[in-house]
């Protein structure tokens, strides 16, 4: 299960980028707060639909029920490995020493395996006994994603009512997506 621990505190694109994409001259209170929700969820839009991509920075934990021959982290870039954490045999959590791991974040997506002669330790027989923290998102973001999410929130914003129940994806822009289809995350 991978879940959000500290969200993104800076998104893609600000109000005024996404105002003026909309061609929007002055803006109140009540749509400033209403274009910045239309951010968040056009940026969530965008990352679910790149499948593993991590627009901005934010920390998140993967919990995995017990350690396999090499963990492949779901959200990518990854900036850095916070810490690995275990549930023992005896029901203790431990956090596992960086020096019995290596990492592979240069990779996408990236690895954490044992270091060189190094196994994972056992731990107890239960749901979620091992979780990894890590950080991930881009340092600077794919002009791409950011026109992209504009897109997005420009049709968010002029299609407030659908008369369809639930937004498709394929309801979005062509263009929004064949600029996501750039930074895609695709297994091979």
């Amino acid at each position: 299960m991978l879940s959000v621990v500290i969200p993104p505190d800076i998104y893609p694109i600000t109000v005024g980028d996404a105002a003026y994409h909309m061609r929007i001259i002055t803006l109140d209170t009540d749509e400033t707060e209403y274009i910045q929700g239309l951010i968040v969820t056009a940026t969530s839009f965008a990352e679910n639909y790149m499948r593993g991509i991590a627009c901005a920075e934010q920390t998140l934990d993967l919990s995995i029920d017990q350690f396999s021959d090499i963990i492949n982290l779901p959200k990518n870039p990854v900036k850095s490995i916070t810490y690995i954490n275990y549930i023992d045999t005896d029901g203790e959590e431990q956090t596992l020493d960086t020096s019995l791991y290596s990492t592979d974040i240069l990779s996408w997506p990236a690895r954490i395996m044992p270091a060189y002669g190094q196994s994972w330790p056992a731990v107890r027989d239960i749901m979620n006994a091992v979780t990894v923290r890590f950080v991930a998102g881009f340092d600077t973001i794919p002009e791409n994603i950011k026109s992209a999410i504009r897109i997005i929130v420009g049709e968010l914003y002029e299609k407030r009512e659908q008369t369809q129940s639930g937004y498709r994806f394929h309801d979005v822009n062509l263009n929004a997506q064949a600029l996501l289809n750039q930074t895609m995350l695709y297994e091979f």
